[in-house]
């Protein structure tokens, strides 16, 4: 029934925007493979910049909406040190050659004290339900201008902690399964040597069945029994990752 929900309504919401690494080495004229650091979107040294969230918890905006980074521009000179970049917000089938614009935003930077800070001109507010009070909270710091969507501003990026070079470089992506892998499942007819070994997530709960006797290494929580001598079969769930150890 409707009273019988596990969690509130959700407003969708995109990946983290991230930074540019900023890390360098020396050139190694001799070796070039010394001259490139590999990108790692988990390092600290890339920064999770901003991400939107929709104002509404339909589910309108996740099915027609899209958002675009445009025209990033680096920092010009000493007396403006932050770059500038533009966001759109897009109709979800619209393509690069025909481009269908909801709302543009162009000149946006990341400092934030300036009129153009992203946070400033796209709004950052939103409300949420406070069962104590028996009424809606605001939270954020700039009136919403968008009809959609709302930022969510990294930390540093608010407090004007972050380095100025930065600029968005990419988006982090969903919430994906962790892998796994079977390395070998022999099954006979008497004793069952087992070894699996799973990969980004903890097998639990699930059952493997084959005839015999069992021997087992690499799986916990899991549970093993004797069946009859048709075959085996093996059931896995697998589970969720969250962003963090993803990406």
């Amino acid at each position: 029934s409707a009273n019988e929900y596990q969690m509130a309504a959700r407003a969708s919401q995109s990946g983290w925007i991230i930074s540019q690494d900023l890390r360098s080495t020396p050139a190694d004229k001799n070796n070039f493979a010394n001259n490139a650091i590999s990108f790692n979107p988990d390092a600290t040294d890339v920064a999770r910049l901003f991400k939107f969230h929709s104002l509404s918890e339909g589910e309108w905006e996740q099915r027609n909406l899209k958002i675009s980074i445009e025209r990033i521009v680096a920092p010009r000179d000493n007396f403006n040190s932050y770059g500038s970049f533009s966001v759109v917000l897009r109709k979800m089938e619209d393509n690069d050659k025909a481009i269908k614009i909801v709302e543009r935003y162009d000149n946006l930077n990341l400092n934030p004290n300036s009129p153009d800070y992203i946070a400033k001109r796209i709004g950052d507010m939103y409300e949420v339900w406070d069962d104590d009070r028996r009424r809606l909270q605001n939270y954020g710091t700039y009136d919403n201008q968008s009809k959609f969507v709302r930022v969510e501003e990294g930390n540093d990026v608010e407090t004007g902690q972050a380095n100025p070079e930065l600029l968005p470089f990419g988006f982090l992506g969903p919430i994906a399964y962790g892998d796994f892998s079977i390395v070998s499942h022999d099954t006979f007819i008497g004793n069952d040597a087992l070894l699996l070994k799973f990969k980004g997530a903890t097998l639990s709960g699930s059952s493997i069945v084959s005839a015999g006797n069992h021997k087992t290494s690499g799986i916990t929580n899991a549970s093993f029994g004797a069946g009859d001598a048709t075959g085996s079969f093996v059931q896995i769930s697998p589970q969720m990752l969250n962003e963090d150890n993803d990406f």
